[in-house]
């Protein structure tokens, strides 16, 4: 039986490998609509502005006293991100949290589609897989999105990936341990 852990909602299984997957054919779009020629940085402020702009997604930058309590908020039934002011101001900058963030968000609607709920960073007791966690999805394709499996070369150390892919040092830890895990490196 799992153990109960906080968690987010309830949503079908995915596995690490299908969300790499879904993250990989993320950036083959993102190239084809040439919005991201470099996937060893990915501007993710100017994706989610083209996507808005393509009206593929539809993107509301709030102030920070509307979602006091969250970074953003994603509602995937209505195609629908609101983002914190300060936080979209902070990915247009490069700052590796709120770059994540917006990943995150992005991860919801791509994976959560036709999900009638709200998704924001809330946590509640619950006994589900981490494979049908909304958040640890979400978490799992930002990670998988920003640091390319495919563009390890050189990675020896935790600072490395933070380096050469604009994240956090915490972003990059578990994204070190799972990839040796994994053997990719």
């Amino acid at each position: 039986m799992a153990k109960t852990r906080k968690l987010g909602n309830k949503v079908s299984r995915l596995t690490t490998q299908q969300i790499r997957e879904k993250a990989q054919l993320f950036r083959i779009k993102l190239s084809e609509f040439g919005i991201c020629e470099n996937f060893q940085y990915i501007d993710i402020a100017k994706v989610i502005d083209t996507l808005n702009t393509m009206d593929i997604i539809s993107m509301e930058i709030v102030e920070d006293s509307k979602l006091s309590k969250e970074y953003a908020v994603t509602a995937p039934d209505q195609n629908k991100i609101l983002i914190r002011e300060s936080v979209y101001n902070n990915a247009c900058n490069g700052v590796p949290r709120d770059r994540f963030t917006i990943a995150h968000e992005i991860g919801h609607l791509l994976l959560h589609r036709g999900i009638i709920q709200i998704f924001a960073c809330s946590e509640f007791i619950s006994n589900h897989s981490y494979e049908e966690d909304a958040e640890w999805q979400a978490d799992m394709f930002a990670s998988e999105l920003l640091i390319d499996c495919n563009q390890l070369d050189n990675i020896k150390t935790v600072k490395d990936i933070a380096d050469k892919f604009v994240v956090s040092l915490e972003c990059a830890g578990y994204a070190y341990k799972k990839l040796t895990r994994e053997k990719f490196l």
